[in-house]
């Protein structure tokens, strides 16, 4: 919030230009089309585009959430809301490519076609969170339905919402501190006494989890977690805020 207005104009112009759109060959009829992908920072359009993820997307609406209201952002925020109305399951959970069939949609599918890919909680989280940043009326239904599926997946230790048949692949384990992340990040927007819940265990796990010098490890390499720098990063942001929430409560 204390940058420079030039700085933060460039930052905000940078992200404005990375959502796919007609800009990048991608029409309104696109799956892939109000979503961010790191491949069009480096000028890809089109066929060239590896497709759109939840993830990259919440960091994208994070940072232009307090981006000065014009009409540029408004439209940046109005594509932004039909993507993510594609990449949420009738369920209220999220995938993490809307594109369905995309490996990348790590519970795996119900059926042979692969059309109907299972939400899973760190999608989930980051949709939650994305459709808070957009700052419209008309997110208040599908935001309901993400808080009660993460109602109905309670587990925090490892990532909830994995059907048998995707269990075991290392997913679930490898996606571990970002998950603490992610649902850190997502506490304000669920009922108090789930998010103190969650709060609570995030806090003890990560301080069990902690090692002799101060980092974080994941022995699950599948997320690059096993990088202590990464793992370790997330880590303090989701220490930071699962506090902070607990903090407020204690004020209150």
């Amino acid at each position: 919030l204390g940058m420079k207005t030039d700085v933060r104009e460039d930052l905000t112009n940078w992200i404005l230009a990375a959502q796919l759109a007609e800009d990048h060959e991608i029409d309104r009829d696109s799956l892939q089309y109000g979503g961010w992908d790191l491949e069009a920072t480096s000028g890809a359009k089109g066929d060239q585009l590896k497709g759109t993820n939840v993830s990259i997307t919440s960091f994208a609406l994070e940072a232009l959430r307090h981006a000065p209201m014009d009409n540029e952002v408004d439209q940046a925020r109005l594509r932004a809301s039909l993507w993510l109305s594609r990449c949420q399951n009738e369920d209220g959970g999220f995938v993490f490519h809307v594109w369905r069939p995309h490996p990348g949609n790590k519970a795996m599918w119900s059926n042979e076609s692969q059309s109907q890919a299972h939400s899973y909680a760190t999608p989930t989280c980051d949709g939650l969170r994305s459709l808070s940043y957009l700052n419209m009326e008309d997110v208040g239904a599908p935001m309901e339905k993400s808080v009660a599926w993460l109602e109905k997946h309670p587990g925090v230790k490892t990532v909830a919402g994995f059907p048998e048949q995707a269990q075991g692949v290392g997913w679930e384990e490898g996606l571990r501190f970002y998950y603490y992340f992610t649902q850190a990040k997502a506490l304000p927007l669920l009922p108090q006494a789930e998010a103190q819940r969650r709060a609570d265990a995030i806090v003890k796990l990560l301080l069990a989890q902690q090692r002799a010098d101060g980092s974080f490890q994941n022995e699950q390499p599948r997320m690059f977690e096993d990088d202590p720098i990464l793992a370790t990063s997330l880590a303090l942001v989701a220490l930071a805020e699962a506090s902070r929430f607990l903090n407020n409560v204690a004020k209150q």
